[in-house]
């Protein structure tokens, strides 16, 4: 998902929110270990920061597009040759009362990450609830992370936290 909606973000650079797209993206290919993407997206967000001209930035964010698409279709072409992950068994009773603590402060920090419009930050609460929860009910909330999408993480997480009647008020 994260390949299809990154093809062409040229535009979507351009505009007001370029800046936080380029350090969204930096953060993700950091993660990723795709230094050349994370160098330009830094320097396109380095750029949008001073306030350099539109040509400067445009110049960067045709540097960015340029380096994604090599790192894209080498992710594309790599995807190809790899076997599939095997789908992880559920977990066949529900949480503990005290696991379900550690869970709802965990949903609770990586919802607060997505509604914050920093996607990047619930990566390590989602991480931990890894150990606690099944891939299928994280699911969502993964694809919205791969997609940047916090909004879709914000509902994910809310959608999860009903379902295992935790609450996402402190």
């Amino acid at each position: 998902m994260f390949i299809q909606k990154r093809r062409d973000i040229s535009q979507q650079l351009r505009t007001a929110t370029g800046r936080r797209l380029a350090h969204a993206i930096q953060g993700v290919a950091g993660n990723l270990g795709l230094d050349a993407v994370a160098a330009c997206a830094a320097e396109l967000e380095r750029r949008c920061v001073a306030g350099a001209d539109t040509n400067a930035r445009l110049e960067a964010a045709a540097s960015l597009q340029a380096a994604l698409e090599t790192a894209l279709d080498s992710i594309t072409r790599y995807a190809g040759q790899t076997p599939p992950t095997p789908k992880s068994m559920l977990p066949t009773a529900p949480p503990s009362q005290g696991d379900l603590a550690q869970i709802a402060t965990l949903l609770r920090s990586a919802y607060t990450a997505f509604a914050d419009f920093e996607p990047i930050r619930a990566e390590s609460p989602m991480r931990e609830l890894a150990g606690r929860l099944s891939d299928e009910s994280l699911a969502p909330l993964h694809q919205a992370l791969e997609n940047l999408d916090s909004s879709g993480g914000a509902r994910a997480a809310c959608v999860l936290a009903e379902q295992l009647g935790i609450s996402l008020e402190d």
